[in-house]
Protein backbone atom coordinates (compact mmCIF):
# COMPACT_ATOMS: atom_id res chain seq x y z
CA UNK A 1 0.00 0.00 0.00
CA UNK A 2 2.90 2.35 0.53
CA UNK A 3 4.20 2.10 -3.03
CA UNK A 4 3.93 5.26 -5.15
CA UNK A 5 1.97 3.14 -7.64
CA UNK A 6 -0.09 0.59 -5.64
CA UNK A 7 -0.76 -2.60 -7.53
CA UNK A 8 -3.89 -3.44 -5.56
CA UNK A 9 -7.09 -1.56 -4.87
CA UNK A 10 -9.40 -1.68 -1.85
CA UNK A 11 -11.45 -4.57 -3.20
CA UNK A 12 -8.40 -6.80 -3.71
CA UNK A 13 -7.30 -5.95 -0.17
CA UNK A 14 -10.73 -7.10 1.03
CA UNK A 15 -9.21 -9.97 2.99
CA UNK A 16 -7.70 -7.43 5.38
CA UNK A 17 -9.79 -6.14 8.28
CA UNK A 18 -12.01 -3.20 7.29
CA UNK A 19 -10.46 -0.65 9.63
CA UNK A 20 -8.61 2.62 9.43
CA UNK A 21 -4.87 2.45 8.87
CA UNK A 22 -3.54 5.89 9.77
CA UNK A 23 0.06 4.71 9.35
CA UNK A 24 -0.37 4.51 5.56
CA UNK A 25 -2.73 7.40 4.80
CA UNK A 26 -0.06 10.12 4.50
CA UNK A 27 1.85 8.09 1.92
CA UNK A 28 -1.36 7.38 0.00
CA UNK A 29 -2.43 11.00 -0.21
CA UNK A 30 1.07 12.08 -1.25
CA UNK A 31 0.77 9.75 -4.25
CA UNK A 32 -2.68 11.05 -5.19
CA UNK A 33 -1.92 13.48 -7.98
CA UNK A 34 -2.78 14.22 -11.58
CA UNK A 35 0.51 12.78 -12.84
CA UNK A 36 -0.47 9.22 -11.93
CA UNK A 37 -2.02 6.91 -14.50
CA UNK A 38 -5.76 6.32 -14.29
CA UNK A 39 -5.36 2.80 -12.89
CA UNK A 40 -2.92 3.91 -10.21
CA UNK A 41 -5.15 6.83 -9.21
CA UNK A 42 -8.15 4.50 -9.02
CA UNK A 43 -6.22 2.07 -6.79
CA UNK A 44 -5.08 4.90 -4.50
CA UNK A 45 -8.63 6.32 -4.31
CA UNK A 46 -10.18 2.98 -3.32
CA UNK A 47 -7.55 2.36 -0.66
CA UNK A 48 -8.03 5.90 0.72
CA UNK A 49 -11.77 5.33 0.94
CA UNK A 50 -11.36 2.07 2.77
CA UNK A 51 -8.51 2.81 5.16
CA UNK A 52 -7.91 6.56 5.61
CA UNK A 53 -9.03 8.67 8.56
CA UNK A 54 -10.37 12.22 8.51
CA UNK A 55 -6.82 13.54 9.03
CA UNK A 56 -6.15 13.67 5.28
CA UNK A 57 -9.55 15.02 4.24
CA UNK A 58 -8.18 18.48 3.44
CA UNK A 59 -5.55 17.06 1.11
CA UNK A 60 -8.05 14.75 -0.58
CA UNK A 61 -10.55 17.55 -1.17
CA UNK A 62 -7.76 19.84 -2.41
CA UNK A 63 -7.10 17.23 -5.11
CA UNK A 64 -10.78 16.46 -5.75
CA UNK A 65 -12.45 19.88 -5.82
CA UNK A 66 -10.75 21.41 -8.89
CA UNK A 67 -11.54 18.34 -11.01
CA UNK A 68 -14.92 17.37 -9.55
CA UNK A 69 -17.17 16.14 -12.33
CA UNK A 70 -14.22 15.66 -14.68
CA UNK A 71 -12.39 12.79 -12.98
CA UNK A 72 -12.80 9.25 -14.15
CA UNK A 73 -15.55 7.48 -12.24
CA UNK A 74 -13.20 4.89 -10.70
CA UNK A 75 -11.26 7.74 -9.06
CA UNK A 76 -14.02 10.21 -8.26
CA UNK A 77 -16.50 7.77 -6.71
CA UNK A 78 -14.24 6.31 -4.00
CA UNK A 79 -12.91 9.77 -3.12
CA UNK A 80 -16.46 11.10 -2.75
CA UNK A 81 -17.35 8.00 -0.70
CA UNK A 82 -14.33 8.71 1.53
CA UNK A 83 -15.46 12.32 2.12
CA UNK A 84 -19.00 11.07 2.80
CA UNK A 85 -17.58 8.65 5.37
CA UNK A 86 -15.43 11.15 7.26
CA UNK A 87 -17.40 14.39 6.74
CA UNK A 88 -21.00 13.98 5.52
CA UNK A 89 -21.70 17.72 5.70
CA UNK A 90 -18.62 18.42 3.60
CA UNK A 91 -19.62 15.70 1.14
CA UNK A 92 -23.09 17.10 0.41
CA UNK A 93 -22.04 20.10 -1.75
CA UNK A 94 -19.45 17.98 -3.54
CA UNK A 95 -21.99 15.28 -4.33
CA UNK A 96 -24.44 17.92 -5.55
CA UNK A 97 -21.75 19.46 -7.76
CA UNK A 98 -20.79 16.08 -9.16
CA UNK A 99 -24.46 15.35 -9.92
CA UNK A 100 -24.84 18.74 -11.64
CA UNK A 101 -21.70 18.40 -13.81
CA UNK A 102 -22.82 18.83 -17.41
CA UNK A 103 -20.19 21.10 -18.97
CA UNK A 104 -17.92 20.07 -21.79
CA UNK A 105 -15.19 17.86 -20.40
CA UNK A 106 -17.43 16.34 -17.74
CA UNK A 107 -16.94 12.64 -17.20
CA UNK A 108 -20.69 11.78 -17.08
CA UNK A 109 -20.11 9.89 -13.83
CA UNK A 110 -23.28 11.57 -12.57
CA UNK A 111 -25.25 9.03 -14.64
CA UNK A 112 -24.42 6.33 -12.10
CA UNK A 113 -22.98 8.27 -9.19
CA UNK A 114 -25.48 7.61 -6.39
CA UNK A 115 -25.76 3.81 -6.64
CA UNK A 116 -22.00 3.46 -7.16
CA UNK A 117 -21.15 5.57 -4.12
CA UNK A 118 -23.76 3.74 -2.04
CA UNK A 119 -22.00 0.44 -2.80
CA UNK A 120 -18.96 1.92 -1.06
CA UNK A 121 -20.53 4.20 1.54
CA UNK A 122 -24.27 4.66 1.89
CA UNK A 123 -25.68 7.64 3.77
CA UNK A 124 -29.00 9.46 4.16
CA UNK A 125 -27.58 12.36 2.13
CA UNK A 126 -27.54 10.13 -0.96
CA UNK A 127 -31.25 9.47 -0.57
CA UNK A 128 -32.00 13.17 -0.25
CA UNK A 129 -30.05 13.91 -3.43
CA UNK A 130 -31.69 10.97 -5.22
CA UNK A 131 -35.18 12.20 -4.35
CA UNK A 132 -34.42 15.62 -5.80
CA UNK A 133 -32.83 14.02 -8.88
CA UNK A 134 -36.13 12.36 -9.81
CA UNK A 135 -37.06 15.66 -11.46
CA UNK A 136 -33.76 16.11 -13.33
CA UNK A 137 -34.07 16.88 -17.06
CA UNK A 138 -31.49 14.17 -17.87
CA UNK A 139 -33.30 10.80 -18.07
CA UNK A 140 -30.09 8.91 -17.23
CA UNK A 141 -29.80 10.80 -13.93
CA UNK A 142 -33.47 10.13 -13.17
CA UNK A 143 -32.90 6.44 -13.90
CA UNK A 144 -29.82 6.38 -11.67
CA UNK A 145 -31.69 8.13 -8.85
CA UNK A 146 -34.53 5.62 -9.17
CA UNK A 147 -32.05 2.72 -9.13
CA UNK A 148 -30.50 4.12 -5.95
CA UNK A 149 -33.91 4.51 -4.27
CA UNK A 150 -35.02 0.99 -5.25
CA UNK A 151 -31.82 -0.55 -3.86
CA UNK A 152 -31.06 1.66 -0.85
CA UNK A 153 -34.09 3.89 -0.20
CA UNK A 154 -36.23 3.87 2.92
CA UNK A 155 -39.89 2.80 2.64
CA UNK A 156 -41.00 6.45 2.52
CA UNK A 157 -38.56 7.09 -0.35
CA UNK A 158 -39.94 4.07 -2.20
CA UNK A 159 -43.44 5.56 -1.84
CA UNK A 160 -42.22 8.83 -3.36
CA UNK A 161 -40.51 6.88 -6.15
CA UNK A 162 -43.76 5.05 -6.87
CA UNK A 163 -45.69 8.33 -6.98
CA UNK A 164 -43.02 10.02 -9.12
CA UNK A 165 -43.29 7.24 -11.70
CA UNK A 166 -46.87 8.28 -12.44
CA UNK A 167 -47.48 10.48 -15.50
CA UNK A 168 -47.74 14.19 -14.78
CA UNK A 169 -46.01 13.98 -11.39
CA UNK A 170 -42.72 15.68 -10.66
CA UNK A 171 -40.48 16.35 -7.69
CA UNK A 172 -39.86 20.06 -7.19
CA UNK A 173 -36.61 21.63 -5.98
CA UNK A 174 -38.38 22.30 -2.67
CA UNK A 175 -38.62 18.55 -2.10
CA UNK A 176 -42.34 18.16 -2.81
CA UNK A 177 -44.23 16.06 -5.27
CA UNK A 178 -46.16 18.33 -7.61
CA UNK A 179 -49.33 17.34 -9.41
CA UNK A 180 -52.96 18.28 -9.50
CA UNK A 181 -54.00 14.73 -10.35
CA UNK A 182 -51.56 12.67 -8.27
CA UNK A 183 -53.22 9.77 -6.43
CA UNK A 184 -51.58 7.52 -3.90
CA UNK A 185 -51.87 3.76 -3.57
CA UNK A 186 -54.90 4.16 -1.34
CA UNK A 187 -56.64 6.23 -4.07
CA UNK A 188 -56.66 9.29 -1.81
CA UNK A 189 -55.90 12.39 -3.87
CA UNK A 190 -52.67 14.19 -3.02
CA UNK A 191 -51.72 17.64 -4.23
CA UNK A 192 -48.29 17.50 -2.68
CA UNK A 193 -46.32 14.97 -0.73
CA UNK A 194 -43.41 16.18 1.35
CA UNK A 195 -40.33 14.07 0.77
CA UNK A 196 -39.70 12.39 4.07
CA UNK A 197 -36.08 11.60 4.82
CA UNK A 198 -36.75 8.84 7.34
Amino acid sequence: MLRPKPRFNGSVLGMLPDKELPEVEQALVEHLNSEQSFDVSANIATVIHRYATSVIEGRVTAFLDPVLGKLGCAVQQPLLAYVLKVDPDGARPRLESAMAARAEGSSACNHGLLPEIAKLQNHQILQEIALRALDDPDPQIVSSAAAYLMEYGTPSAEDVLWLASRPGVSVGRDGRMNSSTCQGRDSTAHTSVVLAAT
